[in-house]
């Protein structure tokens, strides 16, 4: 399970409540702590130094402290931030009085600091845990510089982080340039969200859980709102196709794509949302993409719109896509269809008037960019499916700002215009408007080729339009689009394998599901 920084609070309150005791866990952490360090390396004979911050975090490392200074091995505590300041780190600080351990106040004590730092073998971060946010204090820069250093100018260093490395927000995976750049990392009871962030992995290092004791039970009574998108999400929520179906049941897509420069978007979208297996697929796109495609994309129907002098669609009247719309169980828009005055005005329009499900990708995003807001008047449900290049255009923050902090970007854009993101790079995040993070681990290199999004839109406009919860269907989609990947590329390999191939193995993995 994956805990954000409250829910592990609420956790934490409701163990107390139960009779585990603040000071119990505290006990329990340091204890877990100096045994997770004493599994992962030779301690015997070693100089430790933990550098302890002001809160519990610090009381966790107040006690492994004084665990690991009654072992083979000469232990120093940094004092990053003075004396501790919590109730229960101010009890564990008091222990270490007359123990074995050298007690430093990086400020105040400067030879010993420098001191402890050139002989140090191992470290151990306590600083902040999941109490950070924003940026290092400058009074303390110098610390998180010298932890890097020592890792930098010394490879036989072990690093060791305890919850979270000190310098990174455990919920966003927000993180300041100098946050300490761990060896190992233990998540306290749960893991939080940043440890499964890739963004943020080479920060963590290897990751383990450690039990202090609290009961798996109480896990139960947390909505969980992170989660990482496995097999078992996917098949329960896809339906079943019962045997007394017509192509009704299982719902009526219109997909507005294409021009003529970039007529492959319109077909491979529309090819994949019928090998997601909606019930009926039409593709309204310009009249001469009609013609050409007519041979080709037998199983579907067409609304031939009209097009201006470059081949991108122009309609002044919408009272024929209204009506179409009308008996439509999704929307997609997008797939190739240009930026023009007319196709900006058809997508405010199918925005503002459809009342199913709308899926809006690639030039579709870029139509709303002049104009935002245009999302807050949606009807119906949105997902929008952005790479990090439409999604800086969207929102004006910096690619390189994005890929720093995208679960926050996502999440940001989702509960402000009341969408679905599913924010696209080497990790797909989807963020829905009710606060919920899914992370998809699926896919590979290979699906960086023009028309994968596609592909990926079309799949999700399929499951949307078959009646699947608008985000899961983005979820399963997401998923599945990855998976397939992963077998094409075993076929073809990552070089080779093209977008539309992976629907060959998208229907394998139907099969082998009995969908």
């Amino acid at each position: 399970m994956i805990v954000t920084c409250a829910q592990m609070k609420a956790i934490e309150r409701k163990a107390n409540e139960q009779g585990l005791s603040y000071t119990k866990m505290m006990e329990n952490a340091g204890l877990a702590v100096s045994r997770w360090v004493e599994e992962k390396t030779d301690i015997q004979g070693k100089n430790i130094i933990i550098f302890c911050g002001k809160g519990n975090n610090g009381g966790d490392g107040f006690v492994a402290a004084n665990i690991l200074s009654e072992k083979n091995c000469k232990v120093s505590v940094i004092l990053c931030e003075g004396a501790p300041k919590t109730d229960d780190a101010k009890i564990q600080f008091l222990k270490l009085t007359g123990s074995k351990v050298k007690i430093i106040d990086f400020k105040e004590d400067v030879e010993d600091f420098i001191s402890a730092v050139k002989n140090a073998d191992i470290v151990i971060d306590t600083i902040y845990g999941t109490g950070f946010h924003g940026k290092i204090k400058d009074e303390v820069k110098d610390v998180f510089k010298v932890i890097n250093a020592m890792k930098a100018s010394n490879n036989t260093v072990e690093i060791f982080s305890v919850d979270v490395p000190s310098g990174v927000n455990a919920d966003s995976g927000e993180y300041d340039t100098d946050a300490v750049k761990a060896d190992f990392t233990c998540a306290i009871h749960s893991l939080k969200p940043v440890h499964v962030m890739e963004h943020t992995k080479p920060l963590c290092g290897a990751v383990d859980v450690l039990s202090i004791g609290i009961p798996d039970s109480i896990n139960d009574e947390i909505e969980q709102s992170f989660f990482i998108t496995n097999e078992a999400f996917v098949w329960d929520k896809l339906k079943k196709r019962p045997a007394n179906s017509n192509k009704g049941t299982f719902g009526k897509l219109l997909n507005i794509s294409g021009s003529f420069c970039m007529s492959g978007a319109a077909f491979m979208s529309t090819t994949a949302a019928m090998r997601a297996g909606a019930g009926l697929v039409t593709l309204a796109t310009v009249k001469s993409l009609v013609s050409a495609f007519a041979g080709r994309l037998v199983q579907c129907t067409f609304m031939a719109l009209d097009e201006d002098e470059n081949g991108n669609i122009s309609v002044n009247d919408f009272s024929a896509l209204d009506e179409k719309l009308k008996s439509m169980t999704a929307c997609l828009i997008g797939c190739g269809l240009g930026v023009t005055e007319h196709t900006k005005e058809i997508v405010k329009h199918v925005i503002e008037t459809a009342e199913c499900p709308v899926i809006i990708d690639a030039d579709g995003i870029n139509a709303v960019c002049s104009d935002i807001d245009i999302l807050k008047r949606a009807k119906a449900t949105v997902i929008i499916t952005p790479h990090i290049g439409e999604m800086s255009r969207l929102t004006g923050i910096s690619i390189a700002d994005i890929k720093k902090n995208p679960y926050t970007t996502a999440a940001d854009f989702a509960k402000q215009y009341n969408v679905t993101v599913v924010l696209k790079d080497y990790i797909t995040i989807i963020a829905t408007p009710d606060g919920r993070f899914f992370t998809n681990k699926t896919g590979n290199a290979g699906l960086a080729k023009g028309g994968s999004g596609d592909i990926l839109a079309g799949i999700t406009a399929g499951f949307a339009a078959q009646g699947i919860f608008p985000a899961d269907s983005a979820v399963c989609a997401a998923y599945l689009h990855g998976a397939a990947a992963d077998k094409c590329a075993q076929r073809k390999s990552q070089y080779g394998m093209q977008p539309i191939e992976l629907l060959d193995d998208l229907c394998v993995i139907f099969a082998e599901n009995s969908r």
